[in-house]
């Protein structure tokens, strides 16, 4: 995350290819999708996983496998000390 008025704290996140000024750079934000690496429920998983819980993008959406996989997803935000 980066921010720009000063405030110490992260006003927006972008992928890693769109930071201009990387000493800006306070935070990252990490997400991950895991499974069962065998069938352990009975429907098919058809949820559409949002990875790290940004509502105004879809690009970090995980669609359905429809499969009988279980997921979860886990997300953290990583400070980063670069002031």
């Amino acid at each position: 995350g980066t921010e720009s008025t000063g405030t110490g704290v992260a006003e927006r996140y972008l992928p890693p290819a769109d930071v201009g000024n990387w000493t800006k750079v306070m935070s990252a934000r990490l997400g991950f999708v895991v499974r069962t690496p065998e069938s352990v429920d009975t429907d098919l998983d058809t949820r559409i996983y949002d990875v790290l819980d940004d509502t105004t993008s879809a690009l970090d959406n995980f669609d359905p496998v429809n499969d009988r996989r279980r997921r979860r997803v886990f997300n953290n935000t990583i400070r980063i000390r670069n002031h």
